[in-house]
């Protein structure tokens, strides 16, 4: 029976931390943590993590990390803790925890991911030229070693895009050789691109096949629905169709979080709400909407650019 003991608390734990039972989710995590069998799974800490980061108490999540590095010497939960860091805006410690990351994996690729890494970290401080220094190393060191790196290509198109020079965002997206690597919402971002570059048969080439891949994404699996209803309230707003994006987003709100996402609240849909408010024409919200997703993730640089672009735009 004890083999399963750890497998149990787990299983009760994460169904009360998506019914937002956060003390009882603790308590099982913690359960499964100090029960008395000689294996333990990885994934009690990082439960625990979640739930700390739930509750808004980054320190004790960054701790469940390292306790988890202490037993395992995982990069995964390096890589955690660097993205919890620099989703705080704590971009330097992001930088720092990220390093031990590659040096853990010491692999050919370690130095390529780091360059990365302390790109998106520059282009959080909006310090892009810094930022597109490292992107290039990044691409350059791939190139040297016989690959490309399509991380470093998405992260400098979004940079871009993030700067509003659509242009050049497009041009770095189109050169990411394995479109297999872009997430659904890196796709969406590229259809946006296109558009406001006046690609129009390539933006809609993109919806076409981006709104296939949605539907792919079955109903009835409920932890995937809130994103299912994201993505379709974002392409809907790239389409500059801002009723259907908004019921979609009110979907997102209402539904079941997806498991994915570590947050209480979806900082992506307060984003898009605030930007589908701005195109409506009520900025005040908009600018409310943008305030509220950078209380969730302060260090988003999409939510630092949109936000000054709003403040600098309405209230002077």
């Amino acid at each position: 029976i004890k083999k399963y003991e750890i497998k149990a608390y787990n299983y009760l734990g994460i169904s009360y931390l998506y019914e937002d039972k956060y003390n009882e989710a603790l308590e099982y995590f913690e359960k499964a943590i100090n029960a008395d069998v000689d294996k333990k799974e990885p994934l009690s800490y990082r439960y625990l993590a979640i739930t700390y980061i739930r509750m808004n108490d980054f320190e004790k999540a960054i701790e469940c990390y390292e306790k988890n590095i202490e037993i395992y010497d995982d990069s995964y939960d390096y890589e955690q803790i660097a993205i919890l860091l620099y989703e705080q805006k704590r971009y330097k410690e992001s930088v720092e925890v990220y390093t031990k990351k590659t040096k853990l994996d010491d692999n050919e690729c370690s130095n390529i991911d780091l360059y990365i890494w302390v790109g998106k970290c520059n282009a959080g401080l909006e310090s892009e030229n810094t930022a597109l220094k490292y992107y290039t190393k990044a691409i350059k060191e791939a190139k040297m070693i016989g690959l490309v790196s399509n991380k470093a290509y998405i992260e400098v198109a979004k940079m871009y895009m993030d700067i509003m020079k659509y242009d050049i965002a497009a041009k770095f997206f189109r050169q990411i050789k394995s479109k297999d690597v872009m997430t659904i919402e890196n796709k969406i971002d590229y259809a946006y691109c296109c558009i406001n570059a006046k690609s129009f048969v390539e933006a809609q080439n993109l919806i076409d096949n981006i709104l296939i891949e949605i539907n792919k994404i079955s109903d009835k699996h409920i932890e995937l629905l809130a994103r299912k209803y994201y993505l379709l309230g974002y392409v809907y707003w790239v389409q500059g169709n801002y009723v259907k994006s908004n019921e979609y987003l009110e979907k997102v709100f209402k539904s079941n979080k997806c498991q994915t996402c570590k947050y209480k609240e979806c900082h992506k849909a307060l984003a898009l709400k605030g930007l589908i408010l701005e195109k409506t024409g009520d900025n005040s919200t908009a600018i409310k909407c943008m305030e509220d997703a950078l209380k969730i993730t302060p260090g988003v640089s999409r939510y630092i650019h949109e936000y000054n672009r709003m403040v600098d735009k309405y209230k002077h």
